[in-house]
Parts: C-alpha cells; sequence; structure tokens
C-alpha cells in the first residue's frame, strides 16, 4: 500500500507526529479520587464559579431576599384576612408569619452565601438555627409588622397596604434594628477591652 498524500504530494504524517500527547496527565486525571487529589483553597476555587455578568453586591441580595419574602408574607396573609378587621390579630399573624419564614428562608440563603461567622451576625438579627430561635425570630418579625404597619399609619397610607411597600418598610426596619444590634455589640466589645 503506497503512503499518503497531501495536496502537495508530500507524504502525510499521522497525528502522533504532529502533537506532543501528554497520557500521563491524562492517567492522572482519570484516577483521580479523594486520596491522590491535591488539595485546592477556597480561594483558588472561587476564581472557577460561575459569576454574572453584572455582580450584585451581598448586602443589596440579603435586603431582596427580606423583601421579597415580606412582600409574599403581606400577599398570601394579611390580604385575605384583611376582610376580618382585627387590626392586632392581622400584625401580629403577619408578623409571627414574617418572622418564622425569615428563620427558615432567609437566614438559610444568608448561611449559605457567608462562611464567615460574623457576616452571618451582622445580617442575622438571631443568626443560630434551632426551635428556640425560630421563636425569637417569630417575635421579631412581629416587631418588624409593627413598625412596619405604624409606618403606613404615620405616612397616612393605612388602607393601601400593599406587598411592594410592605417589604421595603420591613427591610428598612430589619436593618434599622441590625444597625442598632451592631453598635450595642461594638459598645459591649470595647466596654470588655478597656475593662480587662
Amino acid at each position: 500500500m503506497a503512503p499518503r498524500k497531501d495536496n502537495t504530494g508530500a507524504e502525510k504524517k499521522a497525528a502522533a507526529e504532529y502533537y506532543e500527547l501528554k497520557t500521563g496527565a491524562v492517567d492522572d486525571l482519570v484516577n483521580a479520587n479523594v486520596t491522590n487529589a491535591p488539595e485546592v483553597s477556597d480561594a483558588e476555587l472561587r476564581k472557577y464559579r460561575k459569576h454574572g455578568r453584572f455582580a450584585i453586591p451581598e448586602p443589596l441580595k440579603f435586603f431582596l431576599v427580606k423583601w421579597w419574602i415580606a412582600g409574599v408574607i403581606c400577599y398570601f396573609v394579611w390580604l385575605p384576612v384583611q376582610e376580618m378587621g382585627n387590626w392586632e390579630l392581622m400584625v401580629f399573624g403577619t408578623g409571627l408569619a414574617t418572622g418564622v419564614l425569615m428563620h427558615l428562608i432567609a437566614n438559610s440563603y444568608i448561611r449559605m452565601k457567608t462562611e464567615d461567622p460574623v457576616l452571618n451576625t451582622r445580617w442575622m438579627m438571631f443568626p443560630k438555627p434551632g426551635i428556640p430561635w425560630l421563636a425569637a425570630n417569630a417575635i421579631y418579625g412581629a416587631v418588624l409588622s409593627f413598625f412596619a404597619f405604624m409606618t403606613y399609619a404615620v405616612i397616612g397610607l393605612n388602607h393601601a397596604v400593599g406587598p411592594i411597600l410592605y417589604g421595603i418598610f420591613v427591610g428598612v426596619w430589619d436593618l434599622i434594628f441590625l444597625g442598632f444590634k451592631r453598635l450595642m455589640l461594638r459598645i459591649i466589645e470595647d466596654a470588655k477591652k478597656n475593662a480587662g
């Protein structure tokens, strides 16, 4: 059998003659497992994680999650129960539901997104998981709901309660209370440093 020739009349080479094949690297990759894989730092792994075209800052993401949860609660709890006319029951029920979902969804999301426990305490009033903290967050949600509805009353929109504004009011009051919490923790920390 005669050797193959290309368009110029020269003999064709095999693919292996054109390239230097790295078969050792392929074997290492195929045989990799937990015991023989090299350790890779978290910083190195973050380089290869998918990032969106627009980077949304973490605090804004946390606010939007809390705003969305409060808006959903307003839509599914406040608006249907509004016909009953018992204002205290509506505010307290909406607040409890807001606090429970904040604990179950928003706090879990924040824990998932932040690996630093300092950030957890910065963006959550009661950052620990568990039933006692669920109860504390439910009461905190009732307080947020009360302040949100008082904000409606102060600006004269008592009869215009809606999910968007309610979510914004709850989110803003949450930021205010978290700011007070951070301030108190800083004062206590400074007092401990000065005392000891």
